[in-house]
């Protein structure tokens, strides 16, 4: 006598492993878009930072911002810009700066650091001065 599994075993099985992907896939897109969100943090901090540590070597900026970062304007999220600005100044500050707070770039600028730093950018009337952090040193 031949054993097999009968239609309601087999059923059974298919309904239990199609609640188990119902439940996992969402998961997985949340972990995709929580990965694009820290990516896109780092990439603003690792740029501004860039910014930062090439105007305190030279005390001028160049006006490309890929002479003086690896992270190359605009910021974005998928399709979102979070960050631009479209004006190097050589005295070390960054004009025309344009935030988005459309889709997951909200949730960049909802991180208590960059919240600060978009307060200090619309404050400025969207313009971010790194001169303020060099320092001079006369022998």
């Amino acid at each position: 006598m031949k054993r097999a599994f009968s239609v309601i075993e087999l059923i059974v099985v298919i309904v239990i492993l199609g609640i188990l992907a119902a439940v996992a896939i969402p998961k997985l897109a949340a972990t995709r878009d929580d990965a694009e969100v820290v990516k896109a943090a780092t990439n603003i901090n690792i740029l501004l930072s860039d910014l930062r540590t090439y105007y305190l070597a030279r005390e001028k900026l160049s006006t490309s911002a890929s002479d003086m970062s690896s992270v190359v304007p605009p910021v974005r999220i998928k399709n979102n810009v979070c960050l631009k600005f479209t004006k190097i100044t050589p005295d070390g500050i960054l004009e025309n700066i344009e935030i988005s707070d459309s889709g997951l770039c909200r949730e960049v600028w909802e991180f208590s650091k960059f919240k600060e730093l978009k307060d200090k950018i619309i404050a400025n009337g969207y313009q971010l001065d790194l001169r303020p952090l060099s320092v001079k040193f006369n022998p």
